[in-house]
């Protein structure tokens, strides 16, 4: 199985029920996915025209000696084959790498890698910083970005945004949503700052 398309039929801890004509899968992903698709599904409505809207969900199947099957689910390629790279690390299992993505988007996370920044990931909840530094050590000969400076810089940035609203009483969860829809500009700490405080007042 390489991809499914249906539509979302319910959500549990950590997976969501998957419906392909009669049949039910069950997919495990992460949070961060599970909120885009949570935030997808309150921004449409969950129904469309009298029909839940289709999906197209990419999978990773993993079948253990005789056990039950399982899949990882993920809105796009670039994320199933980074997960792919992950749990090719010595180590690094399905729901850790799951976890690893949960620390920012693709670009951000190989960016992170590339430049050796072991921190900006292994704040992740299950992340050590062992764990990080073994991903950085068997992946970073494999990540080629030209940009990877100025992304590892804007993540530090935010994470100095978050640390200090969040210090001062700001929801956490309210801040970090609002950095990951700011996108990357303005870049500099002090900017970010600004303008994080003016939404989350808003």
């Amino acid at each position: 199985i390489y991809a499914l398309q249906g539509t979302i039929d319910s959500f549990g801890q950590g997976f969501f029920v998957f419906r392909v004509g009669g049949v039910f899968y069950k997919i495990f992903a992460g949070e961060r996915m599970m909120s885009k698709i949570l935030m997808s599904e309150a921004k449409n409505g969950k129904e469309i025209f009298g029909k839940k809207e289709e999906v197209k969900i990419f999978c990773s199947p993993y079948i253990r000696d005789e056990s039950v099957p399982e899949l990882y689910g993920f809105l796009d390629e670039v994320s199933l084959r980074f997960f792919e790279l992950l749990i090719g690390v010595s180590g690094v299992g399905r729901k850790t790498a799951l976890r690893v993505l949960d620390g920012g988007t693709v670009s951000e996370i190989s960016a992170a890698i590339a430049e050796g920044k072991a921190d900006l990931f292994s704040r992740v909840p299950g992340i050590g910083k062992k764990t990080a530094e073994r991903i950085i050590l068997e992946l970073r000969e494999k990540m080629h970005l030209t940009d990877s400076r100025e992304i590892t810089d804007r993540m530090e940035a935010d994470a100095e945004v978050l640390e200090a609203l969040t210090g001062l009483g700001f929801p956490r969860e309210r801040v970090r949503k609002i950095l990951q829809d700011m996108g990357s500009e303005p870049r500099k700490f002090e900017e970010r700052l600004k303008k994080v405080l003016q939404l989350v007042n808003a």
